[in-house]
């Protein structure tokens, strides 16, 4: 597929894994430390859509979901990164794709995943009191 082969020129060696569903959808799993330039590659340079992000508590570790979609081929990529659970911690990407903003905050509060660059990390679906479990989706609580 002419996606991967550019995303394989692109970051060669970081790209740990592809899993191709179908034509239309794609999962590429990339190490955390590339989140940024990845992200950029497929919005300003491919001309995708920044969808929705999706934050999972997994067994072994954190996982974030960034779901990209080329409207006009009905095409999805979803990058695909792991973090450790004890500190899951990885870069924004709010000031390349202004839309993450909402989206980081809720995975912040809800999963306690921290995104470096994104200085509004306050509450938004809970409110500034809430005093109940610390992120109420994991699943440790």
């Amino acid at each position: 597929m002419e996606i991967i082969d550019l995303i394989k020129k692109n970051f060669g060696s970081n790209v740990k894994d592809v899993k191709v569903v179908n034509e239309r959808r794609i999962y590429i799993e990339i190490p955390p430390a590339y989140i940024r330039e990845a992200s950029e590659f497929l919005f300003n340079d491919l001309k995708f859509r920044f969808s929705i992000a999706s934050g999972i508590d997994e067994v072994d570790c954190m996982e974030i979901l960034y779901h990209f979609s080329f409207d006009k081929e009905g095409t999805f990529i979803t990058l695909k990164v792991k973090l450790d659970k004890k500190n899951p911690e990885i870069d924004t990407i709010s000031d390349i794709i202004t839309g993450a903003k909402w989206i980081e905050r809720e995975m912040h509060e809800l999963l306690g995943i921290g995104f470096r660059g994104n200085n509004d990390l306050r509450n938004l679906l809970l409110s500034p009191d809430y005093k109940g479990k610390k992120y109420p989706l994991r699943k440790d609580v």
